[in-house]
């Protein structure tokens, strides 16, 4: 069995999908993925969406050291807003318990974890695939093609905000 690493929650900050109405400011595009700066926290994160309409973002969370990952779609699920709940995150080999935090607005649905966890990020970068175990029933992989160059960017814009 893999090994598995626990990153603790720390409460909703700054996580939302730009298609949420946000102060959010576009900085480009880097493999499918859109770098935005957070007006509200200064912060930097990348977003993309999946053919199956699944958003996911990555970023820097402006005081969260190791940043955020959140993943919503679009309509109603089972998800309430701001319900807490642990979660798997399968990177390869290495397993991650986490502890979401549940978001719906806007007609999207979703959940957000915050880490403290340096190994997550350098998987999230490096693994093809994200397999995502909610429940123990409804586990969903997403695509991770671009990832490394689109932190790479998220990075540098975090950098050039921080001075």
């Amino acid at each position: 069995m893999p090994p598995s690493k626990t990153l603790p929650a720390l409460g909703l900050v700054f996580c939302s999908t730009a298609l949420i109405a946000q102060p959010y400011t576009p900085q480009g595009e880097v493999d499918g993925w859109g770098i935005f700066v957070n007006e509200a926290n200064k912060s930097c994160f990348m977003e993309t969406t999946t053919t199956g309409g699944l958003i996911m973002q990555m970023g820097t969370g402006g005081e969260v050291e190791f940043g955020f990952l959140a993943l919503y779609t679009k309509g109603e699920t089972d998800i309430r807003d701001g319900e807490t709940g642990e979660i798997t995150l399968q990177l390869g080999d290495q397993r991650f318990s986490a502890i979401a935090e549940g978001v719906a607005r806007d007609g999207y649905s979703g959940g957000f974890v915050i880490g403290n966890n340096p190994l997550l990020a350098y998987d999230l970068a490096k693994q093809p695939e994200l397999i995502v175990n909610p429940d123990g029933e409804n586990v969903f992989t997403v695509d991770l093609t671009g990832s490394e160059e689109a932190m790479q960017a998220t990075r540098v814009c975090q950098l050039k905000i921080d001075g």
